[in-house]
């Protein structure tokens, strides 16, 4: 079901140009209908409605049930931030830390992974809208 808030993001989608309906090939040459391009999100007001967007589909669907918002390398950095930033401002209560990797040879990953601990939201896995 088409609700509100899914219908304001798609529209705020195409209003940014990030999503664009037409005949498109996938890297992976697959045909869609659809595409879109979260690199074209190019200012602050766009960047902190997308972490509206995403804190208020992350509280309706998990919660408080994280430590920490993880945004892997490139795109999904500034949507962890974003969103880390609109949960605090917007529910005074979940005030929690981001972490970002930048891509780097496996070995060099691999050892910031065994680091990490804490419950985390990853990218997408924690948007089900």
């Amino acid at each position: 079901m088409l609700t509100q808030e899914k219908k304001q993001f798609i529209e705020f989608m195409m209003s940014a140009d990030v999503l664009r309906f037409g005949d498109f090939v996938t890297k992976s040459g697959r045909n869609t209908p659809y595409f879109i391009n979260t690199g074209n999100y190019k200012t602050g007001l766009q960047s902190s409605k997308l972490g509206e967007f995403y804190a208020g589909c992350i509280h309706q669907t998990i919660g408080d049930q994280f430590d920490a918002m993880f945004g892997p390398a490139y795109k999904g950095i500034p949507l962890a931030t974003s969103a880390a930033g609109a949960l605090a401002r917007n529910t005074g209560s979940i005030n929690l830390s981001f972490s970002i990797v930048k891509k780097q040879k496996i070995t060099e990953r691999v050892a910031l992974w065994s680091d990490i601990s804490q419950r985390m939201a990853i990218g997408s896995l924690s948007l089900r809208m």
